[in-house]
């Protein structure tokens, strides 16, 4: 995840929810920050932590990286769904194909989970008329999902590899999280 988005994803939640913002005890003992709480819980949700590591890894007990997994979802779903949580529109649609064609991806919509609209777009001067999405290798071989090169053999193989793994990855761990 990309530092701007994680620090935009941080203040939207100090500021809706009171168990993220900075907290002192009796003693002026600072509690965990909201970065560390943030942190503790996309690790586990992303990388399929267990809840004990974080423990070693933060000093954070099981108990209150347990908490902060369960408030951390809950309030993304309240503050996100509307927004992102939901299928792609028409709207959504003709924005990813626009942003993918800049990243040199056109007629590339990204995930299985949108509908496919009609477009065209021009690749090495030829015309194509379906959208494709960018897949790994657990997919089957069709015309519509485009797989990583596993050997990219010269420059520009490697390049398109390199390219279509980034894109696929980011969308993938960002949704993936949320």
């Amino acid at each position: 995840m990309r530092r701007e988005l994680f620090h935009c994803i941080r203040a939207d939640i100090e500021v809706v929810e009171p168990y993220f913002q900075l907290k002192y005890d009796c003693t002026s003992r600072a509690d965990f920050s909201s970065i560390q709480k943030i942190t503790t819980a996309l690790h586990i949700l992303a990388y399929g932590n267990p809840i004990d590591r974080e423990d070693e890894a933060l000093s954070i007990t099981e108990m209150t990286a347990t908490e902060t997994v369960c408030i951390f979802c809950q309030t993304i779903i309240n503050m996100y769904s509307e927004q992102y949580l939901r299928s792609p529109n028409e709207r959504d649609l003709i924005r990813l194909l626009d942003k993918n064609k800049s990243r040199g991806f056109p007629g590339m919509i990204r995930f299985i989970q949108c509908p496919t609209p009609n477009i065209s777009y021009e690749v090495n001067g030829r015309m194509y008329h379906i959208p494709y999405y960018l897949t790994d290798c657990i997919y089957p071989h069709y015309a519509i999902l485009v797989q990583t090169l596993k050997h990219p053999k010269n420059e520009m193989e490697k390049h398109f590899a390199k390219k279509q793994e980034t894109t696929r990855k980011d969308v993938e761990r960002a949704f993936g999280v949320l």
